[in-house]
């Protein structure tokens, strides 16, 4: 097994981490603000740092995995292009649901959408990838009752 195919392994885990704490940092502004507590105060910018963090780095992996059936020139070239892309699908999550639900609940939510959406699917979408990465390829497909 080649460093670049244990990273993948690996490093989609981290970036599903980062997904999670992205999640859990909003959660936990949630939480401060029911508990009359300023949001940024408990741990936020700790989680915030953390995140971005593992994303960026997990990105990497995301990006070569994605591409792991081509040469390994394209695999490194799509870890290097990975974290531009996961900026600018951030920045697209969140200026969609800044539009469309810019005035809605209290008034950091709408700080906060893009944030929680972009955790939420890199979360779903590290686990699913790492699953996948992880499984070894089957040449015959169809000799599985499931068809994978």
């Amino acid at each position: 097994m080649t460093a670049l195919r244990t990273w993948m392994r690996w490093g989609i885990w981290v970036f599903a981490l980062g997904g999670a704490l992205w999640v859990l940092k909003v959660t936990l502004i949630t939480a401060n603000h029911l508990s009359g507590r300023d949001v940024d105060s408990f741990g936020v910018p700790v989680l915030y740092v953390a995140a971005v963090i593992l994303l960026a780095i997990g990105a990497t992996a995301v990006g070569a995995a994605l591409v792991r059936r081509y040469p390994r020139w394209a695999q490194v070239l799509a870890a290097v292009v990975a974290i531009p892309v996961l900026i600018f699908l951030y920045q697209a999550i969140d200026a969609v649901l800044k539009g469309l639900f810019g005035d809605v609940g209290p008034w950091w939510l709408p700080e906060e959408l893009g944030i929680v959406a972009t955790g939420a699917l890199c979360l779903v979408g590290g686990v699913l990838l790492g699953r996948a990465v992880g499984m070894p390829w089957r040449a015959h497909a169809v000799d599985h009752p499931a068809g994978f």
